[in-house]
C-alpha cells in the first residue's frame, strides 16, 4: 500500500457539515411556522351565522427549496472536499475528475473501482486503504452500507437542473368532525405545500375543533429518492450518514 506523506486535516468538510446544519435548523424553522399556521387553520372560523374551516394554511417561502438546495450541496460537497484531501496526503494531485466516488448502478461497481485504479496510475487518487475502505466499507452504492450517500448526490445533482426541488404536503386526518355530525378519518391528503385541499364551509361550531386530529408533513416529491418522507427527519439523517463517512475515511 501507498504511504500517507501529509497529515490529514478534515477541518474543511467538517465546516461544509456544519453549514448544512445550519440550513437544515432554518428549513426547520420555516416548516415549523407553516406548520403552526396549518394547525391554527383546522380551527373553525367565523360568526356563528356564517362560520368557516379551512384545514390547509399559509404557503412556504419563496426562498425554501433554496435552502433545501443549499444543505444537500453542503452535504455532498463535504465527501468530494474529504476525498481531495485524502488524495493529497497521499502525496498525489487533484484534478478535474477527482470527486468521492458514487456508483448510481451496482452493475458499474466493478468498472468504477477499475476507473479509480487508472486515477491511481496517474498519480490522482487516495492510498489503497481509502480505495477499498470505500467499496467495501462504505459501499456508496444501491443495496450498499451507503445506499444514503446515492440518495444524496442525485438530489443534490436534482437541485443543480431544476430551479425548485418538488416537494408535496401530506395531510393525515385521523379524526376531523363535519357539520351535522359526519366525519373524515383515516385519509392522506397529498399535494404542493399551500395548495388547499379540504375547504369546509357551513355550520361548524368551534368547540367541535377539540377533538379534530390533522397532522401535516412536508415530504420529498414524487420521481425523487425518500419520494413520501419527511424532509427534515431525512436531513438529519443523511447528516449523521455524512459525518460517520468522514469518521470512516478519516481512520482508513
Amino acid at each position: 500500500n501507498q504511504v500517507m506523506t501529509r497529515a490529514i486535516d478534515f477541518s474543511g468538510p467538517d465546516l461544509k457539515i456544519e453549514r448544512a446544519k445550519q440550513h437544515i435548523t432554518e428549513l426547520e424553522a420555516v416548516f415549523d411556522r407553516h406548520l403552526a399556521a396549518n394547525h391554527d387553520s383546522v380551527k373553525a372560523r367565523g360568526s356563528a351565522s356564517r362560520p368557516k374551516l379551512t384545514v390547509i394554511g399559509s404557503d412556504l417561502p419563496r426562498h425554501t427549496p433554496t435552502i433545501l438546495g443549499d444543505a444537500l450541496h453542503n452535504l455532498r460537497a463535504a465527501l468530494d472536499h474529504a476525498y481531495c484531501i485524502l488524495i493529497e496526503a497521499n502525496g498525489s494531485t487533484i484534478h478535474d475528475r477527482s470527486f468521492f466516488p458514487i456508483i448510481r448502478d451496482v452493475a458499474h461497481l466493478q468498472s468504477q473501482r477499475g476507473s479509480l485504479d487508472g486515477h491511481k496510475k496517474l498519480g490522482h487518487a487516495p492510498s489503497d486503504r481509502v480505495i477499498a475502505s470505500i467499496f467495501d466499507v462504505i459501499q456508496p452504492y444501491p443495496g450498499g452500507n451507503g445506499a444514503d450517500l446515492v440518495k444524496l448526490h442525485v438530489l443534490d445533482v436534482a437541485d443543480k437542473h431544476m430551479v425548485l426541488l418538488p416537494s408535496e404536503q401530506h395531510t393525515e386526518v385521523t379524526r376531523l368532525d363535519l357539520p351535522g355530525g359526519s366525519r373524515i378519518s383515516g385519509i392522506t391528503l397529498v399535494g404542493p405545500p399551500g395548495v388547499s385541499a379540504i375547504a369546509i364551509e357551513g355550520d361548524y361550531r368551534p368547540e367541535d375543533a377539540r377533538e379534530n386530529n390533522v397532522i401535516f408533513k412536508i415530504c420529498f416529491g414524487r420521481g425523487q429518492p425518500y419520494e413520501g418522507e419527511p424532509i427534515v427527519p431525512t436531513l438529519h439523517t443523511l447528516l449523521e450518514k455524512v459525518r460517520s463517512t468522514l469518521q470512516t475515511l478519516k481512520s482508513a
